[in-house]
């Protein structure tokens, strides 16, 4: 068996904030406009869970440099984990 596959953005992505915002949203077709998925060749029901970092969500990042990692699991305990920096 072989383990799942992350849909992770490239090693870093860089979002300009304007004068008015306090918080990045990455689930907006810019950028994540499907989340963070997986895929597998033998399992369909594939688990999706973020790592890195603790507290801070995809659609509330505040400024700053931010480690985000996310590891899938299948049924058969095969894991893949992906990380990138905003």
């Amino acid at each position: 068996m072989t383990p799942p596959e992350v849909q992770c953005p490239s090693s870093s992505l860089t979002v300009q904030l304007n004068s008015c915002q306090c918080f990045a949203n990455l689930l907006i077709p810019a950028y994540l406009p499907n989340g963070i998925t997986a895929i597998d060749n033998c399992d369909t029901s594939v688990q999706v869970y973020q790592i890195l970092p603790l507290g801070i969500s995809l659609d509330s990042i505040p400024p700053g440099t931010h480690e985000f990692g996310f590891v899938a699991i299948d049924d058969f305990n095969n894991a893949y984990t992906c990380y990138f920096t905003v």
